[in-house]
């Protein structure tokens, strides 16, 4: 059986820090941009979508 909770403020800080990483490689290969570039974009995006939640 499956248990949903509330995730603790580490474990979003460590599911923000992964999503970020994984967005950001998806941006390398897809549009040829340098790590630190697609890093720059990931953290502002998602900043943008929390705010937007």
């Amino acid at each position: 059986m499956v248990e949903l909770r509330i995730m603790t403020a580490d474990e979003f800080q460590t599911y923000l820090q992964q999503g970020m990483r994984s967005y950001a490689a998806e941006k390398v290969k897809a549009e040829k941009i340098s790590l630190s570039e697609a890093t720059t974009l990931a953290k502002v995006n998602i900043k943008h979508y929390y705010q937007m939640v």
